[in-house]
C-alpha cells in the first residue's frame, strides 16, 4: 500500500515540476498561474516581392516585332536582390486576369532576373493590322510558385498595341493664283512595326495643279522606312514639301492627302488641305515689277488720250 502511495506522489511531482520550475525562474510574472494555457507564439517570415521596371514610356512589358514574330521583353528583380531566378509565361491576345488562356499562342521563360525576353513566332495578329492586339504575362518565383506579380486590383501585367498605325498632318494655307506654294506634310509612324508609306494628293474642289500629280496617275511620294514605337526604337516622322498651284481666285480649293501602308495598302489615313486663293497685290511685286506697271500704265493712258484727240 505504501508503495502505491509513493508512486502516486512521485507522479504528481513529475507533472508539476515544469510549472514549478517556470514559476521559480520567473518570479516577477504575476500573470502566471498553474494550469493556465500558454500564450500564443509569434512567427515572423518574409515573402520576397517581385518588381518590374518600367521603360521611359511607363510600360513594364516592352514589345518588338513584325508580321513574322513578336518579342516580349521585361526587366524584373526581387526585393533586396536575394533571388536571381524567375519564371515567366506570356499569352497573345488573351488576358490571363479573366481567362485560363488555354490554346492561345504563348511563350515562356525560365532563367535569370534582369532583362529577359520570350518570342511568339508567326503571331496570329488581328486583321487588318491596324486593329489592336494584346499580351498578358505571369511572373512567378521558381522556388514558390504562389508568389507572383499582380497589381493591387489582382490583375496580371498586360499591354495592348497596334501593329500598323501612323499620323498624317497637313496645315491649311493661302496661295496666289498662278504662283506655286510649297506645303509641308508630315507623316509619323506610331505603330509597333517599322514600315514605308506611299503618299498621293488629289483635288477635291477648285481649280488647282499639284506636283506630284493627282491620285489618278501612278506618281506618288515614297516615305520611309520609318521606325515605329517599339523596344529600343522611337517613333520616327518624315516631313516633305508638296507644290500646289491655284489656277483660279476666290474659289474654295481643297486638296486631299492619302497615305497607305506598303505592308497592307488597305490601311490608310486621309487629310484635307484647305487653301484660300487670291490675286497678287502690289506689295507682292518687287521694285522692278512696280516700275514696269507704272510705265505700262503711263503708256496706256497716253495712247488713250491720243486717240481721243484724233477723233475730235
Amino acid at each position: 500500500m505504501r508503495f502505491l502511495v509513493l508512486v502516486g506522489f512521485a507522479s504528481i511531482l513529475f507533472l508539476l515540476f515544469p510549472l514549478i520550475s517556470y514559476a521559480e525562474l520567473n518570479p516577477g510574472n504575476e500573470n502566471f498561474t498553474i494550469g493556465a494555457p500558454l500564450n500564443p507564439a509569434n512567427l515572423t517570415f518574409t515573402i520576397q516581392s517581385i518588381y518590374l521596371q518600367p521603360d521611359s514610356l511607363g510600360y513594364i512589358l516592352y514589345l518588338q516585332g513584325d508580321p513574322t514574330y513578336l518579342n516580349i521583353y521585361w526587366n524584373v528583380t526581387f526585393a533586396g536582390g536575394s533571388k536571381t531566378r524567375i519564371n515567366v509565361q506570356c499569352y497573345f491576345n488573351c488576358n490571363i486576369s479573366t481567362s485560363s488562356c488555354s490554346g492561345f499562342q504563348s511563350c515562356s521563360y525560365s532563367g535569370s532576373t534582369g532583362v529577359g525576353v520570350c518570342t511568339i513566332t508567326n503571331p496570329n495578329y488581328n486583321q487588318p493590322l491596324n486593329r489592336a492586339d494584346m499580351i498578358s504575362c505571369n511572373f512567378t518565383d521558381p522556388e514558390n510558385p504562389n508568389v507572383e506579380y499582380k497589381f493591387p486590383d489582382g490583375s496580371y501585367p498586360s499591354r495592348s498595341f497596334i501593329p500598323i498605325d501612323f499620323e498624317l498632318r497637313a496645315a491649311p494655307t493661302a496661295a496666289t493664283v498662278g504662283t506655286p506654294v510649297s506645303l509641308p506634310i508630315t507623316l509619323q509612324n506610331v505603330g509597333l512595326f517599322a514600315g514605308s508609306f506611299n503618299v498621293t494628293l488629289y483635288p477635291i474642289s477648285g481649280s488647282v495643279a499639284i506636283d506630284p500629280p493627282s491620285i489618278r496617275s501612278p506618281n506618288y511620294i515614297a516615305v520611309g522606312p520609318l521606325n515605329g514605337q517599339s523596344y529600343l526604337t522611337k517613333s520616327e516622322a518624315a516631313s516633305f514639301p508638296v507644290e500646289i498651284t491655284a489656277l483660279a481666285a476666290f474659289t474654295r480649293v481643297r486638296v486631299g492627302v492619302l497615305a497607305n501602308s506598303t505592308i497592307q495598302p488597305q490601311i490608310y489615313k486621309e487629310d484635307v488641305i484647305d487653301i484660300s486663293t487670291g490675286f497678287a497685290s502690289l506689295s507682292e511685286f518687287h521694285l522692278e515689277g512696280v516700275v514696269q506697271i507704272i510705265l505700262f500704265s503711263t503708256i496706256l493712258l497716253l495712247v488713250v488720250f491720243s486717240k481721243k484727240k484724233l477723233f475730235k
